[in-house]
């Protein structure tokens, strides 16, 4: 089964439910209600229009011109994606994009750069404004240490979760174990 006791608990739980609904009462009425509106439902032109097999919304003709619609526009952001394309290539923006997204350790420098001075801004802008005290400094200032710790991790963030201890019980959550059905 898996290697998670929660996993384990939550499908024994589950089993059990469906265990005892398959000879419950409430299934019997629920069939009953079922079986009565299908038989209800046998001779219906509203049914036999939603079940049938033929393609009815497909062939009309406001469909067509949905679906031509649709491919125009397509067309028309195809041809503007192109030209986009084109003219970005050399420019600052796409540089400089580039620049900060290029894999992985860069993302996170650039995110973490981007929390630290978003924390800092709300700090300035509140005391600025006269406010000294309230929870946007305290949500701000564990901004700024979550930030601090993401920039000090550098290039070993992977390293530093790997060894993380909530990292590795999430993991062991959802990690299958090979071992057998220990749990049933």
């Amino acid at each position: 089964m898996y290697n998670s006791v929660t996993v384990a608990i939550l499908s024994r739980i589950w089993y059990c439910l469906e265990k005892s609904y398959k000879y419950s009462f409430l299934k019997v009425i629920i069939g009953g209600i079922c079986n009565s509106f299908r038989f209800l439902a046998k001779g219906s032109a509203v049914v036999k229009f939603f079940a049938s097999n033929r393609k009815m919304v497909e062939e009309s003709f406001v469909y067509k011109i949905y679906s031509r619609l649709i491919d125009f526009i397509g067309k028309i952001i195809d041809a503007l994606r192109l030209l986009i394309n084109k003219g970005k290539k050399g420019s600052i923006i796409d540089w400089s994009v580039s620049k900060l997204f290029k894999d992985q350790t860069e993302i996170l420098n650039t995110a973490c750069s981007f929390m630290l001075v978003f924390a800092l801004s709300i700090i300035i802008v509140n005391l600025a404004r006269g406010r000294f005290s309230g929870r946007s400094y305290i949500v701000s200032f564990a901004i700024i240490v979550l930030s601090l710790i993401g920039l000090s991790t550098k290039n070993n963030f992977n390293e530093v979760l790997e060894n993380s201890a909530m990292f590795r019980f999430i993991k062991g959550i959802f990690s299958v174990d090979e071992g057998g059905n220990q749990w049933w």
